[in-house]
């Protein structure tokens, strides 16, 4: 049985293939939808095609629980009447991706070459992609974000992994049958 990981973009797929562990990546094909609803269409058509656990990673763009159980319930009642929970997992980056750049403050202060306070600090993760644009001041986005992924240190990528989301991602995708 083959692994996928479904992402939103390229940028997602790209931070991924970045963090996540060689044994993973040997193991685990990423595809990148386009969007949101792409991802869930994709992933539906990769379990439906054969033998395949299929690991659904979205942005919430929300931090609002209930929210995001919505979204998750939606999805889960499309996918329950192909296949059975052991075969496919939601999981989603709280509010986005870019979240995982900030758990190390001192990353984020070398790379942008600044100091935050505490409350500073935990108020960027709450929004972090506009965190990192305000971060950036007139850069451009995505080579700042790009820039920033390409730069981080090897500890740092550690520090992800044992974030509780990249940990679940890591476990599941470790399941092979």
């Amino acid at each position: 049985m083959k692994n996928y990981i479904i992402t939103e973009g390229s940028f997602d797929k790209k931070f991924l293939e970045k963090i996540l562990p060689l044994n993973i990546l040997t193991t685990t094909k990423i595809v990148e939808g386009m969007g949101y609803s792409s991802a869930i269409s994709l992933a539906k058509s990769i379990f439906l095609n054969g033998n395949a656990r299929v690991l659904l990673v979205l942005d919430s763009d929300t931090t609002d629980e209930n929210e995001i159980k919505e979204k998750e319930n939606y999805i889960k009642n499309t996918f329950n009447l192909i296949a059975s929970d052991s075969e496919y997992k939601i999981l989603y980056l709280v509010p986005e991706i870019e979240t995982l750049f900030f758990v190390d403050k001192s990353f984020i202060e070398d790379f942008f070459t600044i100091q935050m306070n505490d409350r500073e600090f935990e108020l960027s993760k709450s929004n972090p992609k506009s965190s990192i644009k305000k971060l950036a001041k007139n850069m451009d986005y995505y080579k700042v974000v790009d820039n920033c992924l390409n730069n981080m240190p090897y500890h740092v990528i550690q520090k992800i992994q044992h974030a509780p989301v990249i940990d679940e991602m890591i476990k599941y995708a470790a399941k092979i049958r």
